[in-house]
């Protein structure tokens, strides 16, 4: 029994001075690969984005960075509700887990705030939002695939802290889907650490209009900037020989406007358009 116990050990010593000796020998690689994993896993990841409802901002194919520790710290195979950080702020594009189900919105009212929407003009506080007529490319040309049988407004809507970004409105839709679509509601009053949020692509997004609300804990990250778009560098690379498909692969992409990017033009009705 003796012998087979000291078998038993100097097996053990053996396999541990084997690992010793692997750590040291490609101890760079393994803190690469570690540090790969920790920062993918903790602080920065990336998502890609299956479909249209938050176009224009957001558009199918998006590959987009994550900051992980914008919200809450989630600890990986603990259910436990995650670390608290700092609250979401109006205008942030989020992403939150539903019933084991991944959306991206962006934060329109947080906790405190009344929100009620006329005729898809969002309403904060008492005070209307600002709509600016503008042109976007991939709208006006119909470039965006999921809905290129439909005609759309775009706006750059500035909220109530002055953000501003770019929504779409359709001009017209299906009477069927168009009576399911909830374009006005009363004034409500948003529970403390929960979220508002929209699509920018208002008649074709599941949001918190028919969702509900977003608790603070729910929050997993903030998009931060589109990397790439696949598919539209598939395309790129595929047809490099022809000249109409020339259009941007949305390398590094920002995905909130600043003022320097879009200047608000004088004398304009900032509450027209479509419903």
């Amino acid at each position: 029994m003796s012998e087979i116990v000291l078998r038993s050990k100097r097996f053990l010593i053996e396999k541990t001075d084997d690992i010793t000796t692997l750590f040291r020998t490609n101890k760079t690689l393994v803190l690469v690969v570690f540090s790969i994993v920790f920062v993918r896993t903790f602080i920065v990841s990336h998502i890609y984005i299956p479909s249209g409802s938050m176009n224009p901002t957001l558009i199918e194919g998006d590959v987009v960075f994550l900051n992980k520790l914008a919200y809450n710290i989630n600890i990986p195979f603990i259910e436990e509700s995650p670390i608290a950080l700092k609250p979401a702020l109006h205008g942030d594009i989020v992403s939150f887990d539903l019933d084991g189900t991944h959306y991206t919105k962006r934060v329109i009212a947080v906790g405190g705030d009344e929100i009620s929407m006329v005729s898809n003009r969002l309403v904060i506080n008492g005070i209307p939002l600002n709509y600016y007529p503008t042109e976007i490319y991939e709208v006006k040309n119909k470039l965006l695939k999921s809905f290129a049988l439909y005609n759309f407004d775009s706006f750059v809507e500035e909220n109530n802290l002055g953000r501003l970004y770019q929504i779409m409105l359709a001009k017209e839709l299906p009477i069927d889907y168009g009576k399911r679509v909830i374009s006005d509601f009363k004034p409500v009053i948003i529970p403390d650490n929960c979220y508002f949020v929209l699509g920018d692509n208002r008649d074709f997004s599941g949001d918190s209009r028919y969702l509900g609300l977003v608790k603070h804990e729910q929050l997993v990250s903030k998009v931060i900037k589109v990397a790439f778009n696949y598919e539209y560098l598939w395309e790129k690379v595929t047809s490099i020989f022809k000249e109409d498909k020339w259009h941007s692969i949305r390398f590094f992409d920002d995905v909130y406007l600043t003022q320097l990017q879009w200047h608000i033009p004088a004398n304009v009705n900032t509450h027209s358009g479509s419903s």
